[in-house]
């Protein structure tokens, strides 16, 4: 088993935030491993519809997550629409789903996040977005995310909700506490070429990039296969 997560944690993943079928297909061109399909920058990032989802899978060789989300914010009541979401999107053949909830007390919302790790299929993978950067404490966070069952295999964190040039070093707390984070661990949230170095010294293999791979650096313009390269190199 140790040596599967040191196998595992050694391969290098970017991972493209996508909202269509050209974006998925340039991040493939650029050779993107995964992306992140969501609608709705504006609001941060809400859920693709299971159509689209399906047509990427079909016809684009990249992995897609995609994300479940209705509204923005990191607190739902629609807990049934959510989990509707996760089976419509595994049956549109997403390699996994995206979720994150905290409660009103400032912590990971451990009843939503177990009802709707409950709707996903046997081999059903999730990744926990950047909730833990939302919540009061955030190596607690951490704790509280590495303890749901199953485990995600991906934590999506900037280690601050301010972005990762304010989280560096709540993610270099939580590598040292936690080591074994390192494994799940995928650092986005205002990333930068510049925060690489640092991050790959911690032993960081999993980047997420959105507008930083775009012609015009906004979501308004296409995904830059040159760019999705450049950050390839500067990851290896």
């Amino acid at each position: 088993m140790g040596n599967c997560a040191e196998k595992r944690a050694e391969a290098k993943v970017l991972e493209v935030i996508a909202l269509s079928r050209r974006d998925a297909e340039l991040a493939a061109v650029g050779g993107a491993q995964r992306i992140e399909l969501v609608s709705a920058m504006e609001k941060d990032g809400l859920s693709p519809a299971p159509e689209l989802v399906e047509e990427i899978v079909n016809t684009v060789p990249i992995r897609v997550r995609a994300m479940v989300r209705l509204e923005s914010g990191f607190q739902t009541a629609r807990l049934p629409e959510l989990a509707q979401s996760i089976i419509d999107f595994r049956n549109a053949g997403a390699e996994g789903v995206v979720f994150g909830y905290v409660n009103s007390a400032g912590r990971l919302d451990r009843r939503v996040m177990n009802e709707l790790i409950g709707a996903l299929d046997e081999q059903g993978t999730y990744t926990v977005h950047r909730a833990v950067d939302h919540c009061a404490d955030y190596l607690q966070a951490i704790s509280d995310t590495l303890d749901l069952e199953p485990a995600p295999s991906v934590i999506l964190t900037a280690g601050s909700a301010r972005g990762v040039a304010d989280g560096l070093r709540n993610l270099a707390a939580a590598i040292t506490r936690y080591p074994h984070v390192l494994s799940m661990m995928q650092v986005g949230g205002g990333l930068e070429l510049a925060h690489v170095p640092m991050l790959r010294s911690l032993g960081v293999t999993m980047f997420h990039v959105g507008s930083g791979v775009r012609e015009n650096g906004t979501f308004d313009s296409d995904i830059s296969p040159a760019k999705v390269r450049e950050w390839l190199e500067a990851i290896s």
